[in-house]
């Protein structure tokens, strides 16, 4: 395993040098006291660098852990013979505005329930109005561990807030990620040309997400072969789509556009989806 200096390791990184410069200051004046400020503090620097405060899991062992996910998720589909798309239900759907859900269609382009058949099937996975299941998404659990480390919740930001925040929480903070990227496409229809921006907003209907991770290598490979059940396969990819759909209040459906062949980098791109109506 590497050892990286974070911002976590600065304190400790800071009083083992200072520690190191009494220490060489001591030699050369004969200083005692100087001498045992040195001691002091490169004991606590290394003390520092070294205590971690949280238990760290190699990334084999997690990648392992999930990497059966994705086959499971793809069997399960196939064996309620579900056709449609899956797509990330933003909170408006729920009566907790913190819940979210994946929600796929018996049929191919079936309709999507509204908030208000959402919230009366609450306690139902299978529904009939519209038929298709409701599935906890994978990513629900990390991407509460994004808004606990940026404080805040989803549903009180705008896609600028995502895109600014995003890069350092997953590189920086979190340390998930070595590279991400996330731009918006706005698509005329009427004029068949697509635009990218630097700011996405709920204007723009296509989000591009590309992510560089030793993480989940073995999910991203898995992933590419199940393009239909990729938003169920990754809590990473999953994870993100929740945050967009909490951000915007809009369905979010996903697809798999590319995976590095050694699984570390994958793009994405998430759809804002139109609101069904009621029926």
């Amino acid at each position: 395993m590497r050892v990286r200096i974070g911002v976590s390791h600065a304190p400790g990184l800071i009083l083992f040098i200072l520690g190191a410069a009494a220490l060489i200051t001591a030699t050369i004046t004969a200083s005692n006291i100087m001498a045992f400020i040195g001691l002091g503090l490169t004991f606590w620097g290394a003390i520092l660098l070294y205590i971690q405060t949280s238990d760290q899991i190699p990334t084999s062992i997690l990648d392992a852990s999930i990497s059966p996910y994705p086959d499971t998720l793809d069997q399960m589909v196939q064996a309620l013979d579900l056709q449609g798309d899956p797509v990330v239900l933003p909170p408006k759907y729920f009566e907790n505005p913190e819940d979210t859900a994946i929600f796929i269609p018996k049929q191919k382009n079936g309709p999507r329930p509204t908030p208000e058949q959402t919230q009366q099937n609450k306690n139902q996975y299978l529904t009939s109005n519209p038929p298709g299941i409701l599935l906890t998404p994978p990513g629900a659990e990390l991407n509460k561990l994004f808004e606990k480390t940026l404080e805040t919740s989803f549903t009180t930001v705008n896609m600028e807030y995502l895109q600014q925040h995003l890069q350092k929480l997953l590189i920086e903070d979190l340390e998930i990620a070595t590279d991400f990227e996330m731009q918006t496409q706005n698509t005329n229809a009427s004029e068949n040309k697509t635009s990218m921006t630097s700011a996405p907003d709920a204007a723009n209907n296509i989000i591009l997400m590309r992510i560089v991770t030793n993480a989940y290598q073995n999910t991203f490979k898995q992933a590419a072969q199940h393009p239909n059940t990729a938003v169920l396969s990754c809590p990473l990819t999953s994870a993100i789509a929740i945050a967009i759909a909490k951000a915007t209040g809009k369905p979010v459906s996903m697809e798999t556009r590319l995976t590095s062949k050694d699984g570390t980098e994958i793009t994405v791109q998430y759809h804002l989806e139109q609101e069904p109506t009621q029926p």
